[in-house]
């Protein structure tokens, strides 16, 4: 659209929003060496168990890879295109034509295991949907913060999809979290083997190939075991399953920013039999201000044939810097919980900020344990709001034509308007 024409467009009752079309791109890095290869990964989130033990291959879900195409001629991928192969369909929304052939190398690298407008990725996403897919896989970088729910239309339409009951798994990107990336939000869910991954090669060989862009797709193959083993699984089912059976990552100071509930682990996510959750979802994010509590509802499944006592712990609670820390003994966490079998019980879990708490958002891990039944992981994020003296300068808009612009007392909280605009 001409930028002329933004102006006269916006001013359309049936438009709410006019967002940019960003530039999206390829997240990956070629690293030196011949690699890891893909059973070594595999083994390392569980999936050779998985497949040769419990025989599940993911055989009828269907993935769609947005990407920049792939080579379906590959003897790994199947070696042909079409019905009865590997893939079965595709389209190129660059070159407008129903042959997906890579021209680039990406998406073959990602199947197996440079920048588009963001136009064409919703156009893929579209024609994803249409096609049945179960799950949509994005190895795609860009500006936009996931965390940030006006960030792009992009996040807009992957929400759409997941609401359709689509599992979307997008890469987190190369680059790490940051103080400009974390908005209370837990970001990203889970990790898994991404550096010097041996793969698949549009060339018709193989390729080494590091980033988020290369864990992405073992995301969405696990993905696809898990919803062979329960096809009424919900995309957010789907998710805390993957969270909260994933494993502790080795190093003690990567941190829940980094890494998530932890490496993805498909052993675990197949044979425990117990679960939970907190508040109703898979995390627990809270803003509680200083003098102020909050609870979690912590509820445990216990589906195995007999009781199971679990314990419990917390990682450091700490902001992403290691700047301010919380005592894990701002949670009043119980020293134990035995949950009968087939039962579940609700606890209570509450956290208090310790009196000068800085204002940081603070990240930790609520670990569940028994050394039978198994461990669960619960990210838990809390932030603690800038508090205090002074004023600063905001604008507060109370309807469409009415705007004042002025100063509000970080103590009182009262506004001064400094002048009006009024329409």
């Amino acid at each position: 659209m001409p930028a002329g024409k933004i102006l006269e467009f916006s001013k359309r009752p049936e438009v709410e929003r006019i967002y940019y079309d960003e530039i999206v791109s390829l997240s990956h890095r070629h690293p030196p060496g011949n690699g890891i290869l893909m059973t070594t990964s595999m083994q390392a989130v569980g999936a050779d168990y998985v497949w040769n033990t419990l025989g599940y291959t993911g055989k009828g879900v269907k993935i769609a890879i947005i990407d920049s195409g792939i080579n379906y001629n590959h003897p790994d991928l199947g070696g042909g295109f079409g019905p009865g192969k590997k893939v079965v369909d595709g389209y190129d929304f660059v070159n407008s034509d129903a042959d997906p052939m890579d021209d680039q190398g990406h998406g073959t690298h990602v199947a197996g295991i440079a920048a588009a407008n963001g136009s064409i990725i919703i156009a893929g996403i579209d024609w994803s949907i249409a096609r049945g897919a179960d799950i949509i896989s994005m190895s795609l970088g860009g500006s936009s913060q996931p965390t940030d729910e006006f960030a792009g239309v992009l996040n807009i339409v992957s929400d759409a999809a997941v609401d359709r009951g689509v599992v979307v798994v997008a890469a987190a990107g190369n680059e790490g979290p940051g103080t400009g990336t974390i908005f209370g939000k837990l970001d990203p869910d889970v990790v898994a083997p991404g550096v010097g991954i041996n793969s698949t090669s549009y060339t018709g060989g193989y390729a080494v190939m590091s980033g988020t862009s290369m864990a992405t797709p073992m995301v969405s193959g696990a993905a696809a075991l898990i919803l062979q083993k329960d096809p009424a699984l919900s995309p957010a089912g789907i998710r805390a399953v993957l969270m909260h059976t994933s494993g502790g990552l080795t190093s003690s100071d990567i941190h829940v920013f980094e890494k998530g509930a932890g490496i993805i682990n498909l052993t675990n996510a197949f044979t425990y039999n117990i679960s939970a959750s907190i508040n109703g979802g898979d995390r627990w994010e809270e803003s509680v201000i200083p003098g102020f509590s909050a609870i979690g509802k912590l509820v445990l499944n216990n589906n195995d044939s007999y009781s199971v006592n679990f314990t419990f712990s917390l990682e450091p609670v700490t902001d992403l810097a290691n700047d301010n820390s919380i005592p894990v003994t701002s949670f009043d966490l119980p020293g134990y919980e035995t949950v009968p079998a087939g039962s579940s019980k609700t606890i209570d879990i509450t956290f208090t900020p310790p009196p000068g708490a800085g204002p940081a958002i603070y990240g930790t891990t609520l670990v569940i344990s028994n050394s039978t039944a198994g461990t669960l992981r619960i990210p838990v994020v809390i932030t603690i709001p800038l508090m205090g003296s002074g004023s600063s300068d905001i604008t507060v808009t109370w309807s469409s034509s009415n705007t004042a612009v002025g100063t509000i007392n970080a103590t009182t909280g009262v506004f001064t308007p400094g002048w009006y605009v009024l329409s």
